[in-house]
């Protein structure tokens, strides 16, 4: 059973009653809800506390780096999750976790603990105009100070309800290289591709390109801003003009503004 408005919703648990997983903790008169139930059942409407007839807007996390304006949009669903940064799992309530559509914020919510998980959630409410937009999500890691990619990436579908206390999204941080690295290329020598790996601590554009014994340049892989983390990228041994390269030794060389490094390898016919 589940129930929101506009900026909040909680979620009912079978032996402990209703929990506010996304801070919903009172139904006020002269806002509206949407209510699941999972069977017929009888609701009981009680006074509001202290007799204050208010509406009800969840406050933001205090130290969100992010703002949402929840009636802008028309529709909503709803996320419960846990957080896992650096493979950790997170129990600072000062955490916060944000979901976007492109640059545009479209949830916040920082972690609480869960009395019926024994645990601590995030219950995000993610806006929107229309199904299929693609969400994407990040976090303030209120121990560094950083904000800080998630690796999941999720469809908006209106009035969806994912996760709960119990069973819960897994959010994980994106795992971020503390130097500029790169790997030899795999496999080496090779026919017909190979791969090849570079860490990235920061972004930045990002140079990679193949030259041969005389030192000319024959194919370029990438020339484009890049963000932080672990990358790949294939050469399939052809030249900028996709022709097949000749059999012999090739020099891949990545370069930004504060890293340079050229390895060597083998391609085979």
């Amino acid at each position: 059973d589940f129930i929101k408005n506009q900026s909040s919703f909680a979620n009912y648990y079978q032996g402990y009653g209703w929990f506010a997983d996304g801070g919903l903790e009172n139904m006020m008169p002269f806002d509206g809800f949407k209510i699941n139930m999972g069977e017929a059942a009888t609701l009981i409407y009680t006074d509001p506390p202290g007799g204050d007839l208010a509406r009800t807007i969840l406050s933001e996390p205090i130290n969100s780096p992010w703002e949402i304006d929840h009636h802008a949009f028309e529709h909503s669903m709803t996320i419960v999750g846990v957080l896992m940064i650096d493979e950790e799992e997170s129990m600072d309530n000062e955490d916060v976790i944000a979901a976007f559509s492109g640059e545009e914020c479209r949830g916040i919510a920082s972690l609480n603990y869960h009395p019926v998980a024994d645990r601590y959630t995030a219950g995000i409410m993610v806006h929107g105009f229309e199904q299929g937009e693609e969400i994407r999500f990040g976090v303030y890691d209120a121990s560094t100070g950083k904000v800080k990619e998630l690796a999941n990436s999720m469809i908006f579908e209106p009035n969806a309800s994912i996760g709960n206390g119990l069973e819960p999204v897994l959010f994980k941080s994106v795992s971020i290289p503390t130097d500029f690295a790169v790997s030899q290329n795999f496999p080496n020598p090779f026919n017909p591709s190979t791969e090849i790996r570079f860490d990235l601590p920061e972004a930045g554009n990002i140079n990679l390109a193949i030259y041969n014994l005389m030192g000319q340049k024959i194919r370029t892989l990438s020339s484009d801003n890049m963000t932080p983390g672990y990358h790949a990228i294939i050469w399939d041994g052809t030249n900028d003009i996709g022709s097949q390269v000749a059999t012999g030794m090739y020099f891949y060389s990545i370069q930004s503004s504060e890293f340079q490094a050229t390895k060597k390898m083998l391609f085979l016919k």
